[in-house]
């Protein structure tokens, strides 16, 4: 099979060896892309990210009374999904083809996408909410660096529901269990697509990328 049939085809089957090698090719490939986009964001961005790529994570990420970050996390989000979407096709084409080589239906790849998407809707919703200042005053913890607080959090779950605008039982328990059940079918995927050997020799989506059993086929 062709390099280009390996990334773009939906048909046949792709070894496990040669999964890792392409899907790890991807993964570099849209950080590169999505890190220069986020650079060159940035350095529009002006005072919410402090002039640039430099001082993302630095003394100002944001303006210190935290007004900045929903807006800045909106579009890295975006940024994030326009990256994804512009890899989308070789990405799923190469799984799909080494759940064929497991024998599976690569309709199992709906899944993880969908959880995906509902989750990032949802984070998306959330960060909506800090709007001007939403985040308060003391939440510009990327100002003074992180200095003992987790994050966005400060450290405690409350931080999550008083900030976030919702209780964790509610809107917030929901994106908390999307989350997770995203964790359980991506390992499960992981686990499927590159520790497990395909199908010995042919199967309903084709010959064996091993080349097993062709002269009996």
């Amino acid at each position: 099979m062709s390099l280009g049939k390996k990334l773009f085809s939906f048909q046949g089957r792709l070894r496990r060896r040669d999964w890792w090698v392409l899907s790890l090719l991807l993964v570099v490939m849209q950080w590169v892309v999505s890190s220069l986009a986020l650079g060159v964001t940035g350095g529009v961005m002006g005072g919410a990210w402090g002039g640039g790529w430099g001082g993302a994570w630095g003394p100002s990420m944001m303006f210190q009374d935290g007004s900045g970050f929903g807006a800045v996390m909106q579009r890295v989000l975006l940024i994030q999904v326009v990256t994804a979407v512009l890899f989308l096709w070789p990405s799923v084409a190469v799984s799909v083809k080494r759940l064929h080589d497991r024998n599976h239906t690569g309709w199992w790849l709906l899944l993880p996408y969908a959880l995906g998407c509902a989750r990032g809707f949802l984070m998306f919703a959330a960060f909506s909410r800090f709007g001007g200042g939403g985040f308060g005053q003391g939440y510009g913890m990327m100002g003074g660096g992180w200095r003992g607080q987790w994050g966005m959090m400060g450290g405690q779950w409350r931080g999550m529901e008083s900030h976030w605008g919702y209780p964790l039982t509610g809107f917030g328990g929901l994106h908390l269990g999307l989350g997770l059940a995203f964790v359980i079918v991506a390992l499960w995927l992981l686990i499927e697509l590159g520790f497990l050997d395909g199908t010995q020799g042919p199967n309903r989506f084709g010959l064996s990328p091993k080349g097993i059993g062709e002269s009996a086929a």
